[in-house]
């Protein structure tokens, strides 16, 4: 089975799945970023050049004067980048994070890092842009979901807004909600998902509801129904792009599924029965199609789709109690973010940095070696005899 490193950050957390044992593993010490991460992305400092993609996450609130708000994994440790440098222009809060082709990296799709410097990321910014939502197109432009919903694209210097979704389905009924998340597919298309819903009248059933997500193909929005006849509208709380311009939706969506696939054909099929897959998730893909869900109820836990049903992340569950996920691609590697608890002496710490080991001969070298992040504590003990007897 091919490796696939999973990274997160504040907690930030690194991911394997590989023959031989696998255990949650702290790093030593207490590294990673000093505060809430608002937003993540994959990134390459140099394009075609030799350097490798890595990850970089922005802290959802500025740090001090001298602090960073941007840091860099460098394979060991996060790195900040922007430390000292002047953040006056930057918004309060950071919501989105996104690698541009030529090594820029652009907050809220307003504010660029670039040669050690803040600056805007076009000479003119459109009025109430502050966005939720960004990401790269195939061809390079910057693809923003504004704080307003509208969407806007970004091609050299210039803005230019996309026109505003349907305001009707195709019964004529009015479609209420808003955008709240977005994701551009491998084909091009951008995608919006929200709480759009429309309603009628049932005289047996009451009021009923129709939701929708919405793809622009280049030159009109189409409508897709993820959700029909149901007693409430859903709730999307994520999209991801999978192979071949097919997509995923994950959150509240209702008796079918918690997650759905569409493909070319805007038809949204549920992954898995209701009782089998996550309840309530957010999804992120990697950039091989690797497909992962993390619920947000009660019962957190991390999940993979292997093609026909949910594979559950070994130790995730005990490890992200409080995971509140952020996911970003890199070759086979997926960043998520979130506060990872441990209690030391009575006292609850929120660690900055867990590692699911990638070293399958080595699977951990910390006192904590069933890795869930309490210790020291008996079961450390009764896991590594288990594993000297041949049982772990």
């Amino acid at each position: 089975m091919r490796a696939i490193n999973v990274l997160a950050a504040s907690g930030a957390m690194v991911v394997a799945t590989c023959a031989g044992a696998q255990v949650w593993c702290p790093a030593s010490g207490w590294p990673g970023v000093p505060a809430e991460v608002g937003a993540a992305t994959a990134h390459d400092p140099d394009g075609a050049g030799p350097l490798a993609t890595t990850f970089v996450v922005a802290l959802k609130q500025k740090a001090s004067a001298t602090d960073a708000l941007l840091y860099q994994w460098d394979g060991a440790a996060w790195v900040g980048l922007d430390g000292g440098a002047d953040r006056s222009s930057l918004p309060a809060t950071i919501t989105c994070l996104t690698s541009l082709a030529d090594g820029r990296l652009v907050v809220n799709g307003i504010a660029a890092w670039s040669g050690g410097t803040w600056s805007q990321v076009a000479p003119v910014v459109p009025v109430n842009l502050n966005a939720v939502q960004s990401a790269r197109h195939p061809d390079g432009r910057l693809i923003v979901l504004a704080g307003d919903r509208s969407v806007w694209t970004l091609q050299g210097p210039t803005w230019s807004q996309l026109p505003t979704v349907p305001g009707v389905d195709a019964f004529g009924r009015t479609i209420g909600g808003s955008a709240e998340v977005m994701t551009v597919t491998t084909t091009g298309s951008v995608v919006v998902a929200g709480t759009y819903a429309s309603e009628y009248f049932d005289d047996s059933a009451g009021w009923r509801y129709i939701s929708y997500a919405f793809r622009w193909d280049g030159a009109a929005w189409r409508t897709i129904t993820i959700l029909w006849n149901v007693g409430s509208p859903a709730h999307v709380r994520a999209v991801a792009a999978l192979p071949a311009g097919a997509w995923a939706i994950g959150g509240d969506l209702g008796t079918l599924t918690s997650v759905q696939r569409v493909g070319l054909n805007d038809i949204s099929v549920p992954l898995g029965p209701k009782s089998t897959a996550p309840l309530s998730v957010r999804v992120g893909s990697t950039s091989d199609g690797q497909l992962f869900a993390s619920t947000l109820g009660a019962s957190r836990s991390i999940a993979m789709w292997n093609g026909s049903t949910w594979i559950d992340v070994p130790g995730a569950a005990s490890t992200i109690g409080f995971l509140t996920p952020i996911f970003a691609a890199s070759d086979m590697s997926l960043l998520m973010t979130g506060q990872f608890p441990t209690i030391n002496g009575g006292n609850r710490f929120y660690r900055n940095t867990a590692i699911y080991t990638p070293d399958c001969e080595n699977v951990c070298d910390t006192i904590d070696f069933n890795g869930n992040l309490v210790y020291p504590e008996d079961d450390d003990v009764i896991t590594w005899l288990n594993v000297l007897a041949g049982a772990g």
